[in-house]
C-alpha cells in the first residue's frame, strides 16, 4: 500500500456495522477488541459456509458491532470471555489460521 492510500484510509470517517456485514466487504483491516488485547488481520471477503453462519450466529457473534476506522476495525459489545473467544475464532478461521478441515467446514472456497 502506498503512502497516499494509507493517508486516505486514515482520514476516512468511521463506519459501524454488524460483523456479518463487515466480513461480506472487501475491507483490509486489523481487527481488534476495544482494549487491543488481541488482533487479527482481515483481508477482504470472508464468505462463510452454512455451517459457519450457524456456528457464529448461534452465540450472536455475527451480530456484534464492529467499527472501521481507517485500517483498524474495533469489535465492541464483548461482555463475556466466551464472546471474545468466539470473535477470535471467527477471524482466525477466516484468515486461514486453522487446519484445512476446519477451514473447509466454515469458509467457502473461491
Amino acid at each position: 500500500m502506498n503512502k497516499l492510500e494509507r493517508i486516505a484510509k486514515s482520514i476516512v470517517s468511521s463506519k459501524t456495522m454488524a460483523i456479518r456485514d463487515f466480513i461480506d466487504t472487501e475491507y483490509v483491516a486489523e481487527v481488534v477488541d476495544e482494549q487491543r488485547t488481541w488482533s487479527c488481520m482481515f483481508e477482504g471477503k470472508g464468505k462463510l459456509t452454512p455451517d459457519g453462519v450457524a456456528r457464529w450466529s448461534a452465540d450472536g457473534t455475527l451480530d456484534l458491532p464492529i467499527t472501521l476506522n481507517g485500517d483498524v476495525a474495533v469489535v465492541s459489545g464483548l461482555v463475556r470471555e466466551e464472546q471474545e473467544k468466539s470473535v477470535c475464532a471467527l477471524f482466525n478461521t477466516l484468515a486461514g489460521n486453522v487446519n484445512d478441515d476446519t477451514y473447509a467446514k466454515y469458509v467457502e472456497s473461491d
